[in-house]
């Protein structure tokens, strides 16, 4: 059997501290392959701030 887990898809992860990127995190630690999205101008509107390490 192969520790390869297969493929998911989070959005929300725009930010590196949110639930989103602390699901990726913890999922990619668990050997699964990850395609993620964020939609800037959502982010923007709430005003939630991005620091320099987010994507």
């Amino acid at each position: 059997m192969s520790d390869k887990r297969g493929t998911v898809l989070i959005t929300g992860v725009g930010r590196s501290k949110s639930i989103g990127a602390s699901l990726a995190l913890g999922l990619a630690e668990d050997g699964w392959d990850l395609t993620i999205g964020y939609w800037a101008p959502y982010d923007e509107r709430v005003g939630f701030v991005r620091g320099a390490h987010d994507p």
